[in-house]
């Protein structure tokens, strides 16, 4: 553990083929083990502080046979899975400050003519 009380890893003597990670308030293993998990989903539980198991295909652990993919994980879920294709990629990066752009300058356009 570090000086803030946080793991980056750990994992037991009598066991090193399991290690545990933490960071940025997320919790992940080497395995996909369901005790494994549902210790992982105990310990997030204990630190109540957002905290959220993480498995390796970018999904959100609510429970040991539920997951989904949270929010701030989506876009780069969508990406690896192929399922939007490069111009919804831009959008989805890029439509929150491009969009106005555009309408300011069709409106402009607009106008000048």
């Amino acid at each position: 553990m570090d000086n803030k009380g946080q793991f980056s890893f750990f994992y037991s003597p009598e066991d090193e083929n399991i290690v545990l990670f933490y960071k940025n308030n997320e919790l992940w293993a080497n395995t996909t083990d369901d005790n494994v998990i549902a210790i992982l989903l105990a310990i997030s539980s204990v630190l109540n502080d957002g905290t959220r198991v993480r498995g390796d295909n970018l999904e959100t652990f609510k429970s040991v046979s539920e997951t989904y993919i949270h929010e701030d994980d989506k876009l780069i879920y969508f990406i690896e899975n192929n399922k939007v294709s490069k111009l919804k990629e831009i959008f989805y990066r890029y439509g929150g400050f491009v969009i106005p752009i555009l309408f300011g300058l069709l409106t402009w356009i607009y106008h000048i003519l």
